[in-house]
């Protein structure tokens, strides 16, 4: 139960970008649903994939959520090289740190993405998390 409540929390704080990006990726602005597949090192299950729908503009071109109360997250880096959006973040709570990287490339009505994320939680071995997911436009945002 732990490992599947850390897991959740990963999710939000990889989707959670407060930084605008310079220029704008090829990508359609709406209502946008990414399943993710995400698999921790060292775990001996597959973790089930997630579904979230968010609306997407190019303001704001990678999903956003907010992160856990108590943890505090900043941008380090964010880059636009073309279609592909590139970051890192850092969070921290008084339990635990997550830093992670990630990209997204837009070809329109569709995506596709990874980030690598390490969480340090006071008195554990670090834990090594990949996820991956793939999105597509579905409609208007309401």
């Amino acid at each position: 139960m732990k490992k599947a409540l850390l897991f959740f929390t990963v999710l939000m704080v990889l989707g959670w970008i407060g930084h605008a990006p310079a220029a704008e990726p090829n990508l359609k602005e709406g209502m946008w649903e990414m399943t993710f597949k995400s698999e921790i090192k060292g775990m001996p299950m597959q973790m089930p994939a997630t579904t979230v729908r968010q609306c997407i503009t190019k303001k704001d071109a990678v999903p956003q959520q907010k992160p856990e109360q108590g943890q505090e997250c900043k941008m380090t880096s964010t880059k636009v090289t073309g279609d592909t959006i590139s970051w890192t973040m850092k969070c921290v709570s008084k339990d635990a740190t997550v830093d992670s990287d990630g990209k997204v490339t837009y070809k329109g009505n569709s995506s596709e993405g990874v980030s690598n994320t390490t969480v340090k939680q006071k008195g554990q071995q670090p834990m090594h998390m990949t996820s991956s997911w793939s999105g597509k436009w579905i409609g208007p945002c309401k």
